[in-house]
C-alpha cells in the first residue's frame, strides 16, 4: 500500500499578503481521455494544478516529476499533493535543484496538517470550493474535490488527507527545483528498509529578478446607459462627454477628440506579469504622479493626488500564474484646474511593478482594438473584454468566436469645454424640484422678462465667460461656483435648489438685456459651450422630460425668449380621444410669450384635459 500521487497543488504568494489565495469553483477534472482532463498549469487564484496521475490508467504513481517549469516562485512555495494509499502519517525531507527520482533519507519533518494549512497559510477568495474535501466511493461523478481525503479512487484506493508543504523564501533562493521524499510508516518506522516511500520533482521559475516591463492603457469613453458611462460618479451624472467625431465642423474644438466638461472618469487596465506596485497619471501637462499603490494584496488611494484628480480606485481582475491584471478608475474634476477649458488636453497612465520597471509611455490616441476571443486569448500582456466599452472582462467561458476588445495606449487627448445644466428663471421657482417643467419648452426655449436677473448653471463656466444673446452682448454680474450664485438670491422664495441644476458646479448670473430674443452663447478662453452645437438627438445630450408621466429625454438646447404678446385671441377646440369635437369653436384672449411679435392667434386642442398646440403650429 505505497503512497501514491494524483493532483498536486503548487502555490506561491503572489500578491504578498502573506497567504496563499485559492479560489476555485471546480474541481480538477481527473480522466485518461486528454479531451476532459484539466491541462497541468490550469490557475486556482495563486495555486496551479498539475497532474501526477498516470493519465493512460488514471491511477496514482509514486515518483512523479510535474510539468510546473515556467512556474514562476515570488515569496515562497506552497505544495499540496493528493495521496492514495499510505501507511499511518507522512513525513518528508527535500533538497533543492535535485531532479533524480531516488528517495531522499535527510533530516525528515512532519506534514502541514490539512485544519493548520487552512487556518494559517490558504486563503479562500471567492470561489466555492474549499481546498481539501472529501469524497463519496458511490459518488457517479468521481472527485469533486480539488484534494480529496476519505472516500476511494476508481481502483478502490482510499484518499488520505497528509496535509502539504510549506517552504519560506529564504530557503529557495538560487533554486529552480526541489525534490520532496515522502516516507510512510510501514512496519512503525519511516525512511528505514521497512517504510515506503514516494517522491516528487518540483521544476519552477524562481523570480527573484525580473526586467519585463508593465502595460497600462486608458480605455475611451463610453455611455451605455444613465447609470453606466463616463460620468455617473457618485449616484449621479456629474460631467458630460462627447465622444470623439461627434463634433466634426465646429473649427473651436478638435477635429476627432473628444469633449469633456465637469467631472469625468478615466478608466482603463495595468498589467504585470508578476505583480503590480503603483499606478501614475499626468493630467492636463501636470507631472506624473502616483495616484494608487499596492501592497500586501489591496489597493489604495494615493495620500496626495495631483491637482485635478479626485479619487481612485482599482480592484484586480486576476492575480495569478498568468500574471496581475487590474481595473482602474480615477475620477477627474476638470473645474478643479485653473484655465483648463481649452483644447488638446492630454491624460497620461503608467505603472511601475514589483521591481520597479516602468511600464512605456505613448503619444498615440487611445482606440479600441477588435479581435476573435480565440486568437488572442493566450495572449498575456493584454486584457481583453467582451463588449466595446471595456467594462465586462473575458472569462474561460467567453467564445472562441466572440468579439473582443482592448485599449490601445496610455495618451488620451480630449477637448476641455463649458456646458449648461440649467437656467433658472422666474419661472423655475413654480416648481423647484423640476425646474423646467414650466420654465421651459419641450423644443428648449425659456422665456424671460426684459430687465430679469437670471443665472445660468454648469460646469466650466466660472473663467470669464464672453455672454451674447443672438447677436448682443451681455455684461455678466456675478461669476462663481453655483452654491455661491445660489447665496446671493435674497428672496429665498426664489432661491435656485442645488440639487435641481442637473450636477452643476458653476454658473453665471446676469440681467436680460432689452434685445431681440434668440440662442444664449457662452464662450469660456475661446471655446463655446457645446449645447446649440452637439447632437440633440443622443442620450447623453439629453435630460429627462420633467412630466412625470413620460421618461422621454428633451434636448439642452437653450433658447431665450423676450417677446411679450397681450391679449392674443386663441381658438380653442375641444375633442374626444377619437378626435370627435364636442365643444363649439370659442375664442378667449391670453398673453403669451413668443419669438414672432407678428403672431395673431393659435389654435389649441383640448383631450382628456390636456392642452396641445395644434400640429401645425409651431
Amino acid at each position: 500500500n505505497r503512497p501514491r500521487m494524483t493532483k498536486v497543488f503548487i502555490g506561491t504568494d503572489l500578491n504578498s499578503s502573506g497567504n496563499y489565495d485559492f479560489d476555485a469553483d471546480e474541481a480538477p477534472v481527473v480522466s485518461t481521455n486528454s479531451r476532459y482532463r484539466t491541462p497541468n498549469g490550469t490557475c486556482y487564484g495563486e495555486f496551479n494544478y498539475y497532474t501526477a496521475y498516470n493519465t493512460r490508467t488514471g491511477l496514482g504513481q509514486s515518483a512523479v516529476t510535474l510539468a510546473s517549469n515556467t512556474f514562476k516562485v515570488v515569496k515562497g512555495l506552497c505544495i499540496i499533493p493528493e495521496f492514495v494509499g499510505g501507511n499511518g502519517s507522512l513525513k518528508y525531507c527535500y533538497d533543492m535543484n535535485d531532479t533524480t527520482l531516488t528517495p531522499s533519507t535527510t533530516t525528515q519533518t512532519a506534514m502541514i496538517s490539512r485544519s493548520d494549512l487552512e487556518s494559517t497559510y490558504i486563503n479562500k477568495k471567492e470561489g466555492s470550493l474549499n481546498m481539501f474535501g472529501t469524497v463519496s466511493s458511490t459518488d457517479t461523478e468521481g472527485n469533486t474535490n480539488p484534494v480529496a481525503y476519505s472516500g476511494t479512487d476508481i481502483s478502490g484506493n482510499t484518499y488520505y488527507d497528509f496535509g502539504g508543504v510549506v517552504i519560506p523564501q529564504d530557503r529557495l533562493s538560487g533554486a529552480s527545483s526541489v525534490k520532496l521524499t515522502f516516507w510512510d510508516e510501514t512496519d512503525g518506522a519511516q525512511s528505514t528498509c521497512g517504510s515506503q516511500w514516494a517522491t516528487l520533482v518540483v521544476p519552477f521559475s524562481n523570480m527573484t529578478a525580473e526586467e519585463n516591463k508593465p502595460a497600462a492603457k486608458i480605455a475611451p469613453f463610453h455611455w451605455n446607459s444613465s447609470t453606466d458611462n463616463s460620468v455617473y460618479i457618485s449616484g449621479a451624472i456629474a460631467g458630460h462627454v462627447e465622444f470623439e467625431g461627434s463634433i466634426l465642423t465646429n473649427t473651436n474644438y478638435t477635429r476627432n477628440l473628444p469633449k469633456v466638461s465637469g467631472k469625468v472618469k478615466i478608466e482603463g487596465y495595468v498589467y504585470d506579469d508578476v505583480r503590480l506596485a503603483s499606478i501614475s497619471m499626468s493630467v492636463f501637462g501636470g507631472d506624473d504622479t502616483v495616484v494608487g499603490n499596492y501592497s500586501n494584496g489591496t489597493w489604495s488611494q494615493a495620500s496626495s493626488l495631483p491637482n485635478g484628480v479626485v479619487s481612485f480606485e482599482a480592484e484586480d481582475l486576476d492575480m495569478s500564474q498568468k500574471g496581475h491584471s487590474v481595473k482602474y478608475s480615477v475620477v477627474i474634476d476638470t473645474e478643479k484646474l485653473s484655465g483648463v477649458v481649452g483644447t488638446g488636453k492630454v491624460i497620461k497612465i503608467s505603472a511601475k511593478d514589483w521591481r520597479g520597471n516602468t511600464s512605456e509611455s505613448s503619444s498615440d490616441q487611445t482606440s479600441v482594438e477588435t479581435a476573435v476571443w480565440g486568437d488572442v486569448s493566450s495572449v498575456l500582456d493584454k486584457v481583453y473584454y467582451t463588449d466595446n466599452s471595456c467594462t465586462v472582462q473575458t472569462t474561460s467561458k467567453t467564445s472562441s468566436t466572440a468579439t473582443v476588445y482592448t485599449p490601445t495606449t496610455a495618451y488620451y487627448a480630449m477637448d476641455v469645454v463649458p456646458y449648461v445644466t440649467e437656467i433658472w428663471t422666474g419661472l423655475s421657482n413654480t416648481k423647484t424640484s423640476a425646474p423646467s417643467m414650466y420654465s421651459r419648452a419641450s423644443t428648449g426655449e425659456y422665456v424671460v422678462r426684459n430687465g430679469e436677473v437670471i443665472s445660468v448653471f454648469g460646469w466650466n463656466l466660472d473663467n470669464s465667460p464672453n455672454v451674447t444673446l443672438g447677436s448682443s452682448s451681455i455684461t455678466t454680474s456675478s461669476i462663481g461656483t453655483a452654491s455661491k450664485i445660489i447665496s446671493t438670491y435674497t428672496d429665498e422664495s426664489a432661491r435656485p435648489v442645488l440639487a435641481s441644476l442637473g450636477g452643476a458646479t458653476s454658473g453665471i448670473k446676469f440681467t436680460v438685456p432689452n434685445v431681440t430674443s434668440g440662442a444664449l452663447s457662452i464662450t469660456v478662453q475661446g471655446i463655446p459651450a457645446l449645447n446649440n452645437i452637439n447632437d440633440n438627438d443622443v442620450p447623453y445630450s439629453s435630460i429627462l422630460s420633467t412630466k412625470t408621466e413620460s421618461s422621454n429625454e428633451l434636448p439642452r438646447r437653450f433658447y431665450l425668449l423676450e417677446r411679450r404678446v397681450e391679449n392674443i385671441d386663441i381658438e380653442l377646440e375641444e375633442k374626444d380621444e377619437n378626435d370627435n369635437v364636442v365643444k363649439n369653436t370659442y375664442s378667449r384672449p391670453v398673453t403669451i410669450f413668443t419669438i414672432n411679435g407678428d403672431l395673431k392667434e393659435v389654435k389649441v386642442i383640448k383631450v382628456k384635459n390636456t392642452y396641445y398646440l395644434k400640429q401645425e403650429q409651431k
